[in-house]
């Protein structure tokens, strides 16, 4: 029996590369754990949750469609999830109680923070940044942004409705609004992010024209299948500085496996770990 044992649930939950990555660090740190993929639905995942303490579990990572729904049920909240309003990673306390927390917005931030090129927000040329989507992925973004310098944050979505949800419970300068002056918004923004599925693997592809960014601005696309998704083709081919999906996975995963798994040492986002990673996505 194995001494550790936390998840992922969601609804599907079969492409997660959660798995992968948690037991490429449970290997090569010698521990003994296990991480497994737990598909649940939306009508049992507070029995799933609540459950976890007697099942042995010290916790477990969420996924869609869960991420809102788990920041109700948890009994205590860490500052980011109570700032984003979603928990993507639940650690079971001695108590048997939840703490909800979001590593999302720190895998973010990460991703950013360590590429070469990288010099800060002095290093742009302004503090807005720009982004796509409003679900709970953009919320960690945003928060993530803001934690990086960006002062202004436009908030496009095709539904302007979630997007002022958004500028209204969370306490940034967000200004939200619609596709239609996303031509407009390009050329004012130092930072474009993508949160939503378009250019996802057998999802819609990205059609917007980016030609109107600034020559030093960043361009970040969450998704990591494919890992060269159509904005970063386009962020590319004008010498635009490039922030793919992936590197967040991997970064936002380091809390809970600290969290769960008690390991000797933290573990690392190394290239050899990338490497490993990009062979199930490829």
């Amino acid at each position: 029996m194995v001494t550790f044992r936390a998840g992922v649930i969601g609804q599907p939950i079969s492409h997660s590369l959660s798995p992968r990555l948690h037991s490429y660090w449970l290997n090569s740190l010698k521990i003994d754990g296990q991480y497994s993929p737990y598909e649940v639905s939306p009508e049992n995942l507070e029995t799933f949750l609540k459950s976890m303490s007697q099942n042995g579990m010290r916790g477990c990572n969420v996924t869609l469609p869960h991420k809102q729904t788990a920041f109700q049920i948890c009994d205590e909240l860490d500052a980011v999830a109570h700032a984003v309003g979603a928990v993507n990673t639940i650690t079971v306390k001695e108590n048997g109680q939840l703490l909800g927390s979001n590593t999302d917005a720190f895998g973010f931030q990460r991703n950013v923070e360590t590429q070469p090129d990288w010099t800060g927000i002095s290093g742009l040329p302004n503090n807005k940044a720009l982004v796509l989507g409003a679900g709970g992925a953009a919320r960690a973004i945003i928060y993530a942004l803001k934690s990086l310098g960006f002062a202004t944050i436009y908030l496009v979505n095709r539904s302007k409705n979630k997007a002022e949800i958004i500028a209204h419970e969370m306490p940034f300068d967000i200004r939200p609004t619609s596709f239609d002056r996303l031509d407009t918004l390009m050329s004012s923004v130092a930072m474009l992010v993508n949160t939503t599925i378009l250019g996802m693997k057998g999802a819609p592809t990205f059609d917007f024209d980016i030609s109107r960014l600034p020559k030093n601005a960043w361009v970040s696309d969450l998704i990591y299948n494919p890992l060269e998704t159509p904005l970063i083709n386009k962020a590319r081919a004008q010498n635009l500085h490039i922030v793919d999906g992936l590197n967040m996975l991997l970064y936002q995963a380091i809390p809970g496996f600290v969290a769960w798994f008690d390991p000797p040492k933290t573990p690392e986002v190394t290239p050899a770990l990338r490497r490993y990673m990009l062979n199930a996505v490829i």
